[in-house]
């Protein structure tokens, strides 16, 4: 656990822009030198490029390390901008549905001789 309470925050502001900010980053698959373990994340030196603040640098080792749960608030974000732009494209589906149905009937009715009239295509 982390301490995350509201009452040590201030400036507190909602993400904007989460997912073309995730999409800048690649994910990647490697291998730890150490042990030759599998894992996934990130290269350190690229998710600096594009959010400085969520990297850490060592300053005996100069090495990198990832601040992932700040990293985890920013998916979070995207996913809901993800959710709402899915259900703006359902939206508009649905109603372009509505409305080819409504051609087809008012085709059919004037000349039933298409197939899609035959086979009750609307």
């Amino acid at each position: 656990y982390q301490i995350s309470d509201r009452r040590f925050k201030t400036k507190i502001q909602v993400l904007t822009a989460a997912l073309e900010k995730l999409k800048r980053l690649q994910g990647v698959e490697f291998e730890w030198k150490h042990n030759r373990k599998r894992d996934w994340g990130f290269i350190a030196q690229d998710v600096e490029k594009e959010f400085p603040f969520l990297v850490n640098t060592d300053q005996k080792t100069n090495y990198k390390s990832v601040n992932y749960n700040a990293l985890m608030a920013l998916t979070m974000n995207a996913i809901k901008e993800l959710e709402k732009n899915n259900a703006v494209l359902e939206n508009e589906l649905t109603e372009l549905r509505r409305e080819i149905d409504q051609l087809t009937a008012e085709v059919c009715r004037e000349k039933p001789i298409y197939t899609f009239c035959a086979d009750g295509g609307y």
